[in-house]
């Protein structure tokens, strides 16, 4: 494999059916600015600071059929701002665990505001794996407020019914966190993950 940087004559340039690669900006020795043998593997970290971000186009053994130009262009300027400017709409506020039913060993992840428990996949939590004791839509809700950065259960819109340990849930009631839940015939714990020390707001 060849290193060139540009401007270094045009004898080692790459065509549509030389299957080679060409690193633009790239040390034109046969090392890496780490020492290591130019055909070993490398991270983006090993390339030096001045050559970071630059755009490297790869011609790959693809070129070699039927004449083809493919390339691929890679700006890792542009891969590391994409990066750090992308968050998720809900993010994580905590968890909750089967440990009993049909669902045993499965985690959920709660985010902000309401969580909607049911069998339906439209709900935010869905347990679908065959409690059929479940309701379908709504058969509870974990609340995450993030004023006040604390969780609430309650019942929902269904006739079934939602027990915290040992406790018929009739309004909506704070939860700390390592709480068992019984809903149907399953039972899950409730992990906290913001609260009073950590909110994402």
């Amino acid at each position: 494999m060849k290193w060139k940087t540009p401007g270094s004559g045009d004898k080692d340039k790459p065509n549509s059916t030389s299957g080679k690669t060409t690193h633009v900006g790239r040390p034109a020795s046969d090392e890496t600015a780490t020492g290591r043998p130019a055909g070993g593997s490398r991270s983006a970290l090993e390339w030096p600071a001045r050559d970071r971000g630059r755009k490297v186009t790869y011609y790959t053994n693809e070129s070699k059929q039927e004449g083809s130009d493919r390339t691929r262009l890679f700006d890792s300027t542009k891969a590391e701002a994409a990066g750090k400017n992308t968050g998720l709409a809900d993010p994580v506020t905590g968890w909750l665990v089967v440990v009993e039913g049909p669902g045993r060993g499965r985690s959920f992840e709660l985010g902000m505001g309401s969580n909607s428990i049911g069998r339906d996949a439209s709900q935010k939590i869905a347990l679908n794996f065959g409690d059929d004791a479940i309701h379908r839509e709504k058969h509870a809700m974990i609340i995450f407020d993030p004023k006040s950065r604390q969780f609430f259960i309650q019942g929902g819109a269904s006739r079934n019914l939602t027990y915290l340990g040992d406790k018929l849930v009739l309004a909506p009631t704070p939860l700390a966190g390592g709480e068992i839940l019984m809903i149907g015939e399953t039972k899950l714990v409730f992990i906290a993950f913001c609260g009073s020390d950590f909110s994402w707001t």
